[in-house]
């Protein structure tokens, strides 16, 4: 769960905000019943009401739910806006709405109960033909020279001042997913589409798409990146695109094992799945398991299809890996199994 300066942090991202804001706007008509799926401080839900909703039902698992109700009172909303204070997918509307909104994405929209819960908000809280927000969101991955989240992730690792050898360490610290904000010049490949959710319809949280790259230009390549445009409304969206302005989303960087050359104009892919769902992948490997509470463990799965001729490499390169990132099913964050 976020405290309150993350929140903050959220209501102070004027873009995501703005956006938000607009897209309920021409969602909410006179009368209108509103769900909101993740209300926080409860922001939008009294926007909502303001908006000229006749109902909001907010759901909220966490204690800001209090601070939401706090919010709905000092804001005149108290009547309107009726408080879950639960998981969507465990509460029981007195009606269906003609707007489900929500923003559960994290950094990317595959993370957590992000998708599951907006399948099961369509099915039980939509009015057939209502408004989902957002509407859809695209996701892109470009290859990335990024030397400085790369060295915050292996130097520790690398370079122990008691000659220790962390090898163990440092293979679960590369195969762990990061926020991070890159530019445009640090990319070494254009970007490619990996995969579409439209909400109006997605019914399957497993994604899975071929991505295949030109480099464009010399450089270390140290992972992949990748970000995701929202489309909430008609003519409304907003992106974590290393070339847009910033977000409080950042974009997502999977590092490599290790950092490698690339030469300009080889043609290269990647296949990359998400599995929602899963809690284990077959082979031998190294798990590696952090902290947090009860979450549904996503798979992200990074394997070769094709690659550079040998020059392209290191003399120590000696052959790719398939690397699995993974979240445990009950420590969550990203987790990883490595095999041959």
């Amino acid at each position: 769960m976020y405290n309150v300066g993350a929140y903050g942090s959220m209501i102070a991202d004027r873009v995501r905000v703005e956006a938000y804001a607009e897209a309920l706007r021409k969602s909410v008509r006179p009368g209108s019943v509103v769900v909101e799926i993740g209300t926080g401080p409860g922001i939008f839900a009294v926007l909502a009401c303001q908006f000229g909703a006749g109902r909001v039902y907010a759901i909220e698992p966490g204690e800001i739910i209090q601070v939401a109700r706090e919010v709905a009172a000092a804001n005149d909303c108290t009547e309107k806006i009726q408080f879950f204070e639960e998981l969507s997918d465990r509460v029981t509307l007195p009606g269906r709405a003609d707007v489900v909104f929500s923003d559960l994405r994290a950094v990317l929209p595959l993370f957590q109960r992000h998708i599951p819960a907006i399948i099961d908000a369509r099915s039980r809280f939509l009015v057939p033909g209502g408004t989902m927000i957002p509407r859809k969101d695209t996701l892109w991955a470009a290859i990335v020279e990024a030397p400085k989240p790369y060295g915050e992730t292996v130097d520790p690792w690398d370079r122990n001042p008691f000659g220790q050898n962390l090898n163990s360490a440092r293979q679960i610290a590369v195969n762990n997913v990061r926020k991070v904000r890159v530019s445009p010049g640090q990319l070494l490949t254009g970007h490619r589409l990996w995969t579409t959710l439209d909400y109006a319809g997605v019914e399957n949280p497993d994604v899975q798409g071929n991505l295949e790259w030109t480099v464009e230009r010399a450089g270390t390549g140290h992972g992949i990146v990748v970000w995701f445009d929202a489309d909430l409304a008609e003519d409304v969206g907003f992106s974590n695109a290393p070339y847009v302005p910033e977000t409080v989303y950042g974009s997502l960087f999977f590092p490599w094992t290790e950092a490698r050359p690339w030469r300009r104009a080889k043609p290269f892919a990647w296949a990359l799945r998400q599995n929602c769902w899963k809690t284990s992948t077959s082979g031998d490997g190294l798990r590696a398991l952090s902290r947090a509470k009860d979450r549904v463990p996503p798979s992200f799965i990074l394997s070769n299809r094709s690659w550079p001729e040998p020059c392209c490499l290191p003399r120590s390169f000696t052959g790719w890996r398939r690397t699995t990132f993974r979240n445990s099913p009950r420590r969550g964050s990203c987790a990883a199994e490595l095999s041959s």
